[in-house]
């Protein structure tokens, strides 16, 4: 977490970085990268193109649901529960050639000053 003086105001800024699974698969001319945990997908020209697509859609997707406050509801509609361990959870999925996307999402918090 970085903190930073502005204007009189403390403020700090945290990242969090969320890790979905990911597939890419060839449609006709167009690769077409999909999220199944959160049913986003996008497409591109090339596989990198469709990866990057879908990074950025699903960024806009999580910030909306901060924004509209559905995160919640949204993750437990999808399945997702916290899981308490005291190592970082991993995600392995040996079936599918499934690779690991990371959607960085920032934010930024007026802190209270006494």
């Amino acid at each position: 977490m970085i903190i930073r003086k502005h204007t009189g105001r403390t403020s700090a800024r945290a990242e969090i970085d969320f890790k979905f699974p990911t597939t890419v698969v060839k449609r006709s001319k167009w690769y077409v990268a999909c999220c199944p945990a959160l049913d986003v997908c996008s497409q591109g020209g090339t596989e990198d193109e469709a990866r990057a697509n879908l990074a950025e859609a699903l960024k806009l997707f999580i910030l909306s649901c901060l924004k509209r406050k559905t995160l919640d509801a949204v993750f437990d509609e999808c399945g997702f529960s916290v899981i308490q361990t005291e190592t970082p959870a991993k995600v392995r999925n040996a079936r599918t050639k499934s690779k690991m996307i990371t959607v960085p999402i920032p934010l930024a918090a007026r802190l209270r000053t006494s």
